[in-house]
């Protein structure tokens, strides 16, 4: 009987608890974070493709203006896409690109018109010539001690040409991409046609940058 009584008190206790919890009112505490700064950012890109001159190339060439919420342009840029080598007037827009401001593409269009001089002067006198461009964001150059930086270059170009190899190719890289299976880079040789196309539409793209309003 006494054990009887136990299980009976026990189950009550169980119930009138159970209805407690059941009808007791939410109570949600709330604290004000409205004293708290904050930052805000807009942009609105807009992108023109700069077409085909005469030689095709394995990448996309884009002119690109950054504008503000009230449409003022805040940035003028080029940005170089990866198309998957099928038509250079494609625009495929994703993360594999790189950004070239007004001052790299004045700098690189020096570059392109050094190398079409190597190649055309076939050397002349000299047994052989190594030239070398490289863009990285700050953040990927790292100081190693008073006089020595590590980079890891967004963008390179590399032309090496030399009596023995007759090597008239520039070799262009876009950065390191870390994926799921690893890192990788694309990678693309220019021939000395593909050279002068590159730089001429660099000049155009210049030119469209300047008369975009």
């Amino acid at each position: 009987m006494k054990k009887v009584l136990i299980q009976i008190v026990f189950v009550v206790a169980i119930s009138v608890l159970f209805q407690s919890c059941k009808t007791a009112p939410s109570y949600v505490f709330y604290h004000s974070e409205a004293g708290i700064p904050t930052k805000s950012s807009y942009v609105k890109t807009d992108f023109k493709i700069v077409p085909k001159i005469d030689q095709g190339l394995p990448f996309t060439i884009a002119t690109c203006k950054d504008k503000s919420i009230d449409d003022k342009i805040a940035q003028s840029y080029l940005l170089l896409l990866t198309n998957d080598f099928k038509n250079d007037n494609e625009f495929n827009l994703h993360n594999i690109n790189v950004t070239l401001s007004i001052e790299n593409i004045n700098e690189l269009v020096k570059v392109l018109e050094k190398s079409l001089l190597i190649i055309k002067n076939n050397l002349n006198d000299l047994k052989g010539v190594n030239l070398e461009y490289s863009i990285s964001k700050e953040i990927n150059i790292k100081n190693i001690s008073a006089n020595v930086e590590s980079w890891q270059p967004d963008f390179k170009y590399y032309l090496k040409f030399t009596r023995e190899e007759k090597n008239k190719y520039a070799y262009l890289k876009f950065g390191k991409h870390k994926t799921t299976n690893g890192e990788f880079e694309y990678i693309y040789y220019l021939d000395e046609e593909q050279i002068r196309e590159l730089k001429e539409r660099l000049m155009k793209a210049l030119e469209l940058l300047n008369n975009w309003n």
